[in-house]
């Protein structure tokens, strides 16, 4: 499907189909660091209109001009702007430090401070920080064809086999980028994986990231729920690095089927996820041909034993990875769109009517930490009873 720059309505907005997925109100990426987090959802901090922002009455901000809203959540709004030194398009994303303060603020400076040491053409650039009494603004690099999120529940009929490698192979060199230099993600998700102009993977939201020792097992839980590993739910120590190999397993199977393999159904209770995830319980939908080297790479990455899982390395060596260009121009023109809705760049999560068909649904963050619950099943996994803040 070809979207055209110039392509508005007389609203000023893009002339699209309407998607069949319906999105809730931009929500604040939250990391729980105490039981009073996980659960008690602190106040909103008043949204910040492109009215409140500092130099108001200009369309100029320090070396950016402001070009285009592109969506407010509850604690930061976004714009489209152009460094007038450059010529290059950014993503201005303004946090209102009112109510930012404590753990919170202390985690968007370490995403900060860990953005800055990031250099990798597949990693979302961090271009500069504008800082005020009482806005923080985060200049990025701007992803112009959005998440791959909107590119599998909008687009999977145009999604062609060879832009699927490029982009999954794209985003493991991401992740063994990180990997090499002591960094996990801890939130590898659809939502958070950008596409640049020419489709090129742009890795993003760093606020769970963390550094990690040789060897070094984790207990502090955090991520999203459909993409958390056996280890995370049976509330065993971890490593960080195996968790996001997990993830990375949950991501082909969502570009590779247009779906995810874990999610939670109406009607039934969390625990009931959770349990499957436990037993890595999974299936191929039926009636469908998928590639056979795809599912044999799937099922390397989805293993129930962290040691057991297909390495980065190995993941790179697979046969269904061979001969893909990386970071070069989508031969599929049909892939190739423009999205500038006006919505939250970066910070939007979505919920799901036609929720059998697509299986994806907004992401629940959650936090093990002081949890005292358990449930048994089969005599085999205890699950925490999990607290759950949903947005």
């Amino acid at each position: 499907m070809n979207y055209d720059k110039d392509d508005y309505n007389k609203s000023g907005k893009r002339s699209i189909k309407t998607s069949p997925v319906q999105t809730t109100k931009p929500s604040r990426h939250w990391d729980f660091f105490n039981t009073d987090h996980a659960l008690n959802k602190p106040k909103p901090a008043p949204k910040i209109e492109f009215n409140n922002i500092p130099n108001k009455h200009e369309i100029k901000y320090g070396k950016y001009e402001m070009l285009k809203h592109l969506g407010t959540g509850s604690f930061a709004t976004v714009h489209l702007a152009k460094d007038l030194q450059t010529g290059d398009l950014v993503a201005m994303k303004f946090i209102d430090k009112v109510n930012f303060v404590g753990p919170e603020a202390s985690s968007i400076y370490e995403e900060i401070k860990l953005m800055k040491s990031l250099n990798h053409k597949n990693i979302v650039k961090f271009v500069d920080v504008i800082e005020t009494t009482t806005v923080l603004c985060i200049v990025m690099e701007y992803c112009e064809n959005g998440e791959l999120y909107d590119l599998i529940v909008n687009h999977f009929q145009n999604f062609a086999i060879e832009d699927k490698k490029k982009i999954f192979k794209e985003l493991v060199e991401a992740v063994k980028y990180l990997h090499e230099n002591h960094i996990s993600h801890r939130d590898l998700k659809v939502e958070n994986v950008l596409l640049d102009k020419d489709n090129n993977v742009k890795l993003a939201d760093f606020n769970l990231a963390t550094r990690f020792k040789q060897n070094e097992l984790f207990t502090h839980r955090c991520g999203s729920e459909e993409y958390t590993s056996p280890e995370i739910v049976t509330r065993k120590a971890y490593d960080p690095q195996k968790t996001d190999i997990w993830a990375l397993g949950i991501i082909l199977y969502a570009i590779v089927v247009g779906h995810l393999p874990f999610y939670h159904k109406d009607g039934e209770r969390i625990q009931s996820m959770y349990h499957r995830i436990a037993m890595v319980n999974y299936k191929f939908p039926s009636g469908v041909e998928i590639d056979k080297d795809a599912k044999n790479l799937i099922s390397a990455i989805l293993k129930y034993t962290p040691q057991s899982r297909a390495t980065l390395d190995q993941i790179l060596a697979h046969p269904w990875l061979q001969n893909i260009e990386t970071n070069g121009k989508s031969e599929n023109k049909d892939m190739n769109f423009i999205n500038l809705e006006e919505n939250d760049y970066r910070m939007r999560h979505h919920t799901n009517k036609n929720f059998e068909y697509y299986k994806f649904k907004h992401s629940k963050y959650y936090s093990f930490s002081t949890l005292d619950n358990f449930r048994d099943f089969n005599g085999m996994y205890t699950l925490p009873k999990f607290n759950l803040v949903t947005f």
